[in-house]
């Protein structure tokens, strides 16, 4: 997660990887948006995939408890990064859409299509089959189609 800090009225980001609520709320005074990412739909893919415990349970509370915080007047905005994965729009990108869509109207999301197979997936692509290729046209578009369907605003940042 990325969000823009302000200090003395200077802008710079501040890479947020890994936080509690506690710091969360912290930083809700200083953050003019928060950028985070929100790639899987479930903790499973994310544990397969990344090696992350937990993905879908910790961003899935932090995001909710910012979006709460976003209701009072003056507080930062939310734009949440989504990269369709090859393979993963019934598992990841469907619920993450619906997620949203449920618990945090006032966000906007960045639909990107943009993933290619990296690292791991190149040296092994057996173990990682489902995502050893760029996500097609027509998963992307099911995936937009989707969210405007549930009326989420993704179109302004994409």
């Amino acid at each position: 997660m990325t969000g823009h800090a302000r200090v003395a009225m200077i802008a710079f980001p501040v890479p947020l990887f890994a936080y509690t609520i506690d710091a969360t709320r912290l930083l809700l005074d200083v953050m003019d948006i928060w950028l985070p990412d929100l790639k899987y739909g479930n903790d499973a893919c994310a544990k397969r995939l990344s090696g992350i415990d937990m993905y879908w349970t910790v961003l899935t509370r932090n995001l909710k408890f910012i979006h709460d915080a976003m209701i009072l007047p003056g507080h930062a905005s939310l734009v949440i990064r989504h990269l369709v994965m090859p393979g993963h729009v019934d598992c990841c990108s469907v619920p993450i859409i619906e997620w949203i869509a449920k618990h945090l109207p006032l966000a906007m999301v960045n639909i990107m299509g943009q993933y290619r197979p990296q690292h791991d997936v190149l040296v092994h692509p057996a173990e990682y089959k489902e995502i050893a290729r760029r996500p097609s046209r027509d998963e992307i578009e099911s995936v937009r189609s989707r969210a405007s369907t549930l009326g989420i605003t993704w179109r302004p940042v994409s």
